[in-house]
């Protein structure tokens, strides 16, 4: 079965993954391990957080010196949007070729694709800006389904709203478009756009908790540690160590019974000392 987790952008979701994560612009600092106690299972509870987490203004920065600024984001609209004009206009004239007879079907996918055209054609980037938190809001009170035909939604007074959240598919071979319809080939430039518009606390983060449950990750097993204060190996051996003690505790005077514990605490210490240096050694190529 498949497994989705995602990059979230002030509660956005941006990016998705399938059976896997991209660290995307997140470090190993800012892996976050949270809400990790497993039930009697040894399961993660359904709110387990074991990500990444950082905030907007820390994203911002690491994507400026890749060359994905607000600078780069506005050249890149201002390629791509003459493109998905022409984009509409060839499903108009598509759309209104091929029918001849303009049936109701046919008007309303033309009746899309030219509001859709008209809406966005003599925009800038910074219009897109300025209404895609109203787009955000109003996208809230909407039932979304998966639509492969053009839909146009009158839901705002803001015909740029109303194009950003209507479905307006393009039949090529690449995309025009990202969330909100906007005018991009490459999501990274709609995230830009987006932090754009968040404030330098929000939260940016990953959370692949779905994908060590399925068996996809592997957990941030260091970080279990740091916060448990001792690693996995000396959990193991200490509770051997404290069992083997509990049942020589029974019947001290009970000579084979002791040689056995002795034996058996000897294992449990060899345990530790084989898993540690195995970790060590598989974990450290110099070593």
């Amino acid at each position: 079965m498949s497994t989705w987790v995602g990059v979230e952008i002030d509660g956005l979701n941006v990016e998705a993954y399938q059976n896997h994560h991209s660290n995307w612009f997140f470090k190993q600092s800012d892996r976050v391990r949270e809400g990790c106690s497993p039930d009697e299972h040894g399961r993660l509870p359904h709110n387990a957080f074991i990500g990444f987490r950082a905030s907007a203004a820390t994203i911002r920065r690491r994507m400026s010196p890749a060359g994905f600024d607000l600078d780069a984001c506005e050249q890149h609209f201002n390629e791509n949007l003459p493109i998905l004009v022409e984009a509409a206009k060839f499903n108009f004239r598509h759309f209104r070729d091929e029918t001849g007879d303009f049936s109701p079907v046919s008007l309303r996918l033309t009746d899309a694709y030219r509001m859709f055209n008209d809406a966005v054609k003599d925009t800038s980037l910074q219009d897109w800006l300025d209404v895609l938190p109203e787009a955000l809001k109003v996208s809230k009170s909407i039932k979304h389904s998966f639509s492969q035909t053009a839909n146009w939604r009158n839901v705002s007074t803001i015909p740029l709203v109303n194009a950003m959240l209507s479905d307006i598919p393009f039949y090529t071979e690449y995309s025009h478009t990202d969330l909100f319809n906007f005018p991009c080939n490459q999501p990274i430039y709609f995230q830009i756009a987006w932090l754009a518009n968040c404030p330098d606390d929000a939260v940016c983060e990953l959370n692949i908790a779905p994908l060590i449950h399925s068996g996809w990750e592997e957990d941030f097993q260091d970080l279990d540690e740091i916060q448990q204060h001792e690693t996995q190996p000396h959990i193991f051996s200490r509770l051997s160590i404290e069992e083997t003690q509990l049942l020589s505790a029974t019947q001290p005077e009970n000579l084979s019974l002791q040689r056995m514990c002795y034996a058996s605490i000897i294992t449990a210490m060899e345990a530790y000392l084989g898993d540690i240096l195995r970790r060590e050694i598989f974990s450290r190529p110099a070593v």
